[in-house]
């Protein structure tokens, strides 16, 4: 099974809508699912849970390329060093990128972010004033919305990190049990035909 097909059926599955309900419920956090080419999972549809001060940069044009931009970049450096990667959008937030690896290939990425790890300073907003001028963002409500940005701590980065590894390990493992099963339905005549 190629792993485009496999990120499909990943896609569909139940326990990732309810994964992202209960971490957006406990955390305020988005969380999303996205191939090894940055597409989206179209079933989650992680944007409806973006913070408000993101809403406004991507329902801009050249915001919206921002982010994807940032999104891009950051998946590859995921995929090139097949790891957590945790890093900075061009706005200064936190975004963080988890490999999904089934039979030793990544098949695509598990993000959550869109915070902080400081709370945000007159100083910090002042830097990003300009650029979001630049995209065409509304200051007066970008300022409202940035002061109004989640803060983690270092711990909860981690623990949520660590939730989402849960989840990662459990599919791997539920995806090597169906693959065991599928290998041995093609040595066994009585499998195949159930």
């Amino acid at each position: 099974m190629d792993s485009q097909h496999i990120f499909i059926e990943m896609e569909q599955m139940a326990v990732l809508r309810r994964f992202q309900k209960s971490l957006n419920t406990l955390t305020g956090l988005s969380f999303d699912f996205l191939d090894i080419h940055a597409r989206h999972a179209p079933v989650l549809r992680a944007a409806k849970a973006f913070t408000p001060f993101c809403h406004l940069v991507h329902k801009t044009p050249s915001g919206h390329n921002a982010c994807e931009a940032c999104t891009c970049n950051l998946i590859q450096q995921c995929l090139k060093k097949n790891r957590v990667v945790i890093g900075a959008c061009h706005l200064g937030l936190v975004d963080v990128y988890i490999p999904m690896t089934i039979h030793g290939s990544v098949i695509g990425f598990f993000s959550t972010g869109q915070f902080l790890l400081h709370s945000p300073t007159r100083s910090q907003f002042a830097g990003i004033r300009s650029k979001l001028a630049q995209l065409g963002v509304d200051i007066e409500q970008a300022n409202k919305a940035y002061f109004n940005l989640m803060v983690f701590s270092r711990k909860k980065l981690a623990a949520v990190i660590n939730l989402i590894h849960i989840l990662v390990d459990t599919i791997a493992a539920e995806e090597s049990k169906l693959q065991a099963i599928h290998e041995a339905a093609k040595k066994d005549p009585i499998l195949q035909a159930r």
